[in-house]
């Protein structure tokens, strides 16, 4: 007898073994054999409202330099503006 003989498994065995192990999942049936919806209205609700937040969060991170940067430059003044425009990379290295 050789290696290869003791590892070959007729398809009978393998397919019991895997009959038995296979566990059903309680999402795709249920008692009544009927299967559930894709997803739940409550879930539906939540992700709407989660898309909204992030949606509006994105929005707000475009919109609220288009109103300061003007109103900081015209505080600090172009030649202050300018200094800390050019040391920003320096600034943004620095430990806090």
């Amino acid at each position: 007898m050789n290696a290869m003989d003791s590892l070959t498994v007729d398809a009978a065995t393998v397919d019991t073994a895997v009959a038995a192990e296979t566990v059903p999942n309680p999402v795709d049936t249920e008692a009544d054999g009927k299967k559930p919806k894709a997803l739940s209205k409550s879930v539906m609700k939540r992700f709407a409202i989660n898309v909204a937040s992030l949606f509006s969060v994105h929005a707000a991170n475009m919109l609220l330099p288009l109103l300061t940067v003007p109103y900081v430059v015209r505080i600090l003044g172009r030649s202050a503006w300018d200094y800390l425009i050019s040391r920003r990379p320096t600034l943004l290295i620095l430990p806090c």
